[in-house]
Formats: C-alpha cells, sequence, structure tokens
C-alpha cells in the first residue's frame, strides 16, 4: 500500500494540516474524567474548604489529585453546581 503525504491528503479533503494533527491528537490521547467525576471532586473540594475556596484553589486542588483542568472549566463547574465561596 502506498503512503501519501499528509499534506496532499488535506488537500483533496479540504482539510488544513493543523486541523488534521489536532483531530489525531485529541484521538490519540487517553479518555478524560468523565464529568461526573469531575463534579463529584470539585463538590467535595468545596465542601473540605468549609465552602471557602473559589476556582482557582478548588483548580489548584484537583491537580494535586492528577485531574487534567483549566481554571475556566473549574469555574464553568462551580457554576453549574451552586458553589460560591463565602467572601470573608
Amino acid at each position: 500500500m502506498k503512503a501519501f503525504p499528509v499534506a496532499i491528503l488535506c488537500r483533496v479533503i479540504g482539510a488544513s494540516r493543523s486541523g488534521f494533527y489536532d483531530y489525531l491528537k485529541r484521538l490519540l490521547r487517553p479518555p478524560d474524567q468523565t464529568e461526573k467525576e469531575l463534579e463529584d471532586a470539585t463538590q467535595r473540594i468545596f465542601d473540605e474548604s468549609s465552602h471557602a475556596y473559589g476556582n482557582r484553589r478548588v483548580r489548584k486542588e484537583l491537580l494535586k489529585k492528577g485531574y487534567k483542568i483549566g481554571r475556566y472549566k473549574v469555574r464553568r463547574l462551580m457554576k453549574k453546581l451552586g458553589l460560591k465561596p463565602k467572601i470573608s
């Protein structure tokens, strides 16, 4: 079987090379934690902090526990779960 260069294949299907490699990277990486796992972990960390942690501190704790997550996703999860930190 003959292999073709990625650039030519992308041109034929009308995709960009960077888009192809992005798709390939997403396809080959291990699956992320499920949304439910992240919600549970976020809720647990927030409760353990006596409702004092905001999204930055919650994210830091999630990273320590091995979750790969960004600050804005934590913020979205906290908003979805109705978690608002106490203001001192």
